[in-house]
């Protein structure tokens, strides 16, 4: 009896404690260990709130930073894309350069090139017209002179001007010799007429009318030029040598009866430690009137002419040496 009263009693102690902990709600959080201890726990509710507000603004932070990143990139991607741009026109106009650099180069290049060339080629004929080029006699060519390694014309060997009255252009031309004799460079003059072709006819050869290079001693060189008188049909050509006495010649051709005749010569000299050319002796020979004129000055400078008849007054002509 005894032992069933015990058990009863233990029965109803468990199912007293059995309800006991059932009323207790379900959702009431564990017993806190660190209950006992209030400043730890606000220790830690203080960092979980710094730690939720840093991850709050780290959040903002994040979320605002990208749209600066894209406007820094922006900005960057246009700097980059604008040096790009830069740097290639800058190579452009660099290659630009180097190109009208390399094509100068090579114009440059060309040109001396054709200099080389053209050195090579005789410049003097091609100054002169094709059609009167070819009237030149072989081993002779055109009275020139060299200026800074170059070959040019002498002007004053060739003249043109309608001598026969046709309407047409005439042209005269000294030439020498490409060899040297005693005294020279041999010369000689051609005179062509100018023809409905436009090209030239020659009329006449000269051997004697123009001295040799080397006739005009210590002066040198004594063809001084030609000129022409078209009016009158007339040539006239001149020379000039010497050292300290002086000489020239001035010789005049017309055209008479489709020939040239040797019209008028003067032939003067000067002392030029007293004179000039300007108030030289001279005779002058008029083959038109058959006389000879000497001209002298006296002791005042004065000019003092006298006159007298040639012995014989044979025509004379331009292809012919002069007799006097």
């Amino acid at each position: 009896m005894k032992k069933i009263m015990l058990t009863l009693m233990i029965i109803l102690l468990m199912t007293s404690v059995a309800c006991t902990k059932s009323d207790q709600p379900l959702d009431t959080p564990p017993a806190d260990n660190n209950a006992g201890n209030p400043a730890e726990s606000e220790d830690q509710n203080t960092d979980q709130n710094t730690d939720q507000a840093t991850d709050q603004n780290t959040d903002q932070t994040t979320g605002d930073e990208p749209a600066t990143h894209d406007s820094d990139d922006n900005d960057t991607t246009n700097e980059d894309n604008t040096n790009e741009d830069t740097t290639s026109d800058a190579e452009d106009n660099s290659n630009n350069t180097d190109n009208e650099a390399d094509s100068q180069a090579d114009s440059d290049s060309e040109d001396t090139d054709n200099s080389s060339v053209n050195d090579d080629t005789d410049e003097t004929s091609t100054e002169l017209p094709q059609a009167l080029v070819e009237l030149i006699p072989e081993n002779y060519s055109p009275l020139s002179f060299t200026v800074d390694g170059q070959t040019k014309l002498n002007e004053d060997a060739v003249a043109y001007g309608d001598l026969n009255h046709d309407g047409l252009s005439d042209a005269v031309l000294v030439v020498e010799s490409v060899t040297s004799g005693d005294f020279g460079k041999a010369r000689k003059v051609l005179i062509a007429y100018g023809n409905q072709s436009e090209g030239y006819d020659l009329a006449v050869t000269s051997d004697s009318a123009v001295l040799e290079s080397g006739s005009g001693g210590v002066w040198g060189d004594p063809f001084e030029g030609i000129t022409l008188d078209t009016e009158n049909s007339e040539i006239q050509i001149n020379h000039y040598g010497g050292s300290n006495w002086r000489w020239y010649d001035i010789a005049n051709y017309r055209l008479l009866e489709d020939k040239w005749q040797l019209i008028h010569l003067t032939k003067g000299e000067y002392f030029t430690g007293d004179q000039t050319m300007d108030n030289a002796d001279e005779t002058k020979y008029d083959y038109i009137e058959g006389t000879i004129t000497h001209v002298t000055h006296d002791e005042a400078g004065n000019p003092v002419e006298t006159t007298e008849q040639m012995e014989t007054n044979e025509p004379q002509f331009i292809d012919s040496p002069i007799a006097l």
